[in-house]
């Protein structure tokens, strides 16, 4: 997920708003920074062509994704994040 203003004004379905509720805070936790995927594919565009034609690249890896991780349990344990079961 990339955080940018896409997901402020999101129109759903009444049975839908308490999950909307929480993509702000799912945002913070996992969502990248626009600067950040900007300087990832630019320094991929920069390498020199090679015999690799494609791949998967994460932008959430080491300590993003364990800080992402310890965001969302925070946000689960003030309730700020509501969980449906």
């Amino acid at each position: 997920m990339v955080a940018t203003d896409f997901y402020k004004d999101i129109k759903t379905s009444p049975k839908l708003t308490a999950s909307t509720d929480s993509i702000p805070y799912v945002l913070k936790a996992f969502g990248v920074p626009i600067t950040e995927v900007a300087r990832f594919f630019v320094r991929i565009a920069a390498q020199e062509p090679g015999k690799s034609t494609g791949g998967n690249y994460s932008l959430l890896s080491g300590r993003r994704l364990v800080r992402a991780i310890l965001l969302m349990m925070y946000y689960r344990l003030t309730g700020k994040v509501k969980v449906r079961m």
